[in-house]
């Protein structure tokens, strides 16, 4: 009979658990000989057809076909049907590869996030360059409204969490702690399609804040801040969502960007 081994030493062998070695003898997939005292006896051969077995799980074969792969191994039937499936894994690898993109842009906005907190209320200048958005305009000043109207063009109601988006406010519509929701950017090409437009390049006081992009008293603050400390303030403002509701608990704890153009 050759060499044989116990469940358990077969257990190590092959690294399938002794559970999952019972199942496949339950459904005929692997099933061992019975010793004089009854126990499960695995011989050497049975090692590559328990690892052949988990192999072609991974490669996404049911178990019923496993069977069949088994007992026609070297059929062309059996090389195409491995073909097929190869097809199938490379789409799941691609589909992978998408998901770990997707979890490293997390891991570094919320790495971010956390520097910006740090950061809350101080302003600083910075040069911007010109950024390309998309541009949605309603009569509308409930930003709900805004988000429905991205809704129909992105056709993904998901997007607010995902899309960098926020308001261009006319600095001459700015009150102390209200202002018209009337033109929201989106960086996102479907908006940029249907209307194109283009954050200017230039010198802007910034600052970050707490608060939702509605009626944020801390922009006015800011822009006040600008003119005292001697600053030409240009038109408009800008303000842009950092974090939002997939993040905070709450609207006052949503982070916006605020961004005053200077010269």
């Amino acid at each position: 009979m050759g060499r044989t081994y116990g469940i358990k030493q077969f257990e190590k062998v092959t690294g399938v658990s002794a559970h999952t070695l019972r199942f496949f003898d339950k459904i005929g997939l692997l099933s061992p000989v019975r010793s004089e005292n009854t126990y499960r006896v695995y011989t050497l051969e049975q090692v590559s057809i328990a690892e052949t077995i988990v192999l072609l799980q991974k490669a996404l074969f049911s178990n019923a076909e496993i069977k069949e792969i088994l007992l026609d191994y070297g059929s062309d039937l059996m090389i195409q049907r491995l073909k097929e499936n190869r097809v199938k894994l490379r789409r799941n690898q691609i589909n992978l590869n998408r998901v770990l993109d997707s979890v490293d842009q997390h891991i570094a906005y919320l790495a971010e996030l956390r520097v910006i907190r740090s950061k809350l209320y101080v302003p600083f200048i910075a040069q911007l360059d010109a950024r390309a958005v998309g541009l949605i305009r309603l009569p509308s000043n409930d930003i709900v409204d805004f988000f429905d109207a991205g809704d129909v063009i992105m056709k993904d109601p998901a997007w607010p969490h995902f899309k960098k988006h926020g308001f261009i406010l006319p600095r001459e519509k700015i009150a102390a702690d209200a202002y018209p929701l009337e033109t929201m950017f989106v960086f996102d090409r479907r908006v940029a399609k249907k209307n194109p437009a283009t954050l200017a390049a230039g010198k802007y006081l910034c600052m970050y804040s707490d608060g939702s992009l509605e009626n944020n008293a801390r922009v006015d603050a800011l822009v006040q801040q600008a003119v005292a400390n001697g600053h030409e303030v240009g038109s408009p403002i800008v303000i842009e969502q950092v974090s939002g509701p997939v993040v905070e608990k709450t609207k006052s704890d949503f982070l916006i960007k605020i961004l005053v153009p200077i010269a």
